[in-house]
């Protein structure tokens, strides 16, 4: 999936995007709460069920993640 809108983030306020991985495999990403993407992967296997990116002031820059073990 893909995200094609602009995400307000340097409004000056905490923000929080989370990716999570449920047991059917289907990744949600959420921005403050609210998702805005989804895709389902079979490709990992384990324990893996997510993370968090928390910014609470300067400039960021996501171009990739990369989840490896």
């Amino acid at each position: 999936d893909y995200f094609d809108q602009n995400a307000r983030l340097e409004d000056g306020l905490a923000h929080t995007i989370t990716l999570a991985r449920d047991s059917r495999a289907r990744i949600t990403v959420t921005l403050d709460g609210q998702p805005i993407m989804s895709a389902v992967d079979y490709n990992f296997k384990g324990g893996f069920q997510g993370f968090t990116l928390i910014n609470e002031g300067g400039n960021y820059a996501l171009k990739s993640v990369e989840i490896s073990h």
